[in-house]
């Protein structure tokens, strides 16, 4: 379960209109405390610029990370929405481990597949489907072994020489491996289609988890 206090502190926030996008914590009209979803839930977080901060007992790490992006990736008018429901999945929250896992690689698919459909190029689409093919593995119980993600990190990382340097440190995460092949899609297309495709994968994310929740506990069902 997670954290109910951390909870009860974000419904607050959320009730009270006292929710921000694009920074971390602030101060509204009326003087009061502001916080994005993240410094929300762990105020901790907020001086610190970063989900480092947030204990597996709040959230999962791969989920403490997705979170600045759930809150500011998307349009305007599907944030208020965005908050309600993830808001909620946090509230029934009712995952073991295993679960948690099986929702973190099933994300960085759908995230690696939304990248892969605007490119054309053919290094890009090569690296995204090679990290898709690990994470639907490793979704489905498989978990491929670091050698895999740290070749399919390779693979990916030449597209953006930015990156190359960074390669053998983030070679061995298998979320930075997902990381570097949408990277390398965006940076072989256009730009333009980030903003539009936030919505389609923040609801993405949010339905994974909203239909593992409603499986319930392995075994109940």
């Amino acid at each position: 379960m997670i954290d109910q206090t951390a909870i009860d502190r974000l419904e607050t926030y959320q009730r009270e209109g006292r929710l921000i996008r694009n920074a971390w914590t602030g101060t509204d009209a009326q003087g009061r405390e502001t916080a994005c979803l993240l410094a929300a839930l762990v105020p901790e977080c907020g001086p610190r610029e970063g989900a480092e901060a947030c204990p597996a007992s709040v959230l999962p790490p791969w989920l403490a990370r997705l979170t600045p992006w759930i809150d500011d990736a998307g349009t305007a008018e599907a944030w208020p929405g965005f908050v309600a429901r993830y808001v909620a999945v946090l509230r029934s929250w009712n995952l073991d481990a295993a679960q948690s896992q099986r929702c973190d690689y099933l994300c960085r698919a759908l995230i690696v597949r939304e990248a892969r459909s605007h490119t054309t190029d053919a290094w890009a689409i090569a690296a995204c489907d090679t990290v898709i093919a690990l994470c639907d593995r490793a979704a489905a119980g498989s978990l491929p072994p670091a050698q895999e993600w740290a070749a399919a990190a390779a693979r990916a990382a030449p597209i953006s020489a930015a990156r190359a340097a960074a390669r053998a440190a983030v070679a061995r995460a298998a979320w930075y491996a997902a990381r570097d092949a949408w990277y390398s899609a965006r940076d072989a297309g256009s730009a333009a289609w980030e903003a539009e495709a936030s919505d389609r994968m923040i609801d993405g994310v949010l339905t994974v988890l909203e239909t593992e929740i409603a499986r319930g506990p392995r075994g109940s069902k």
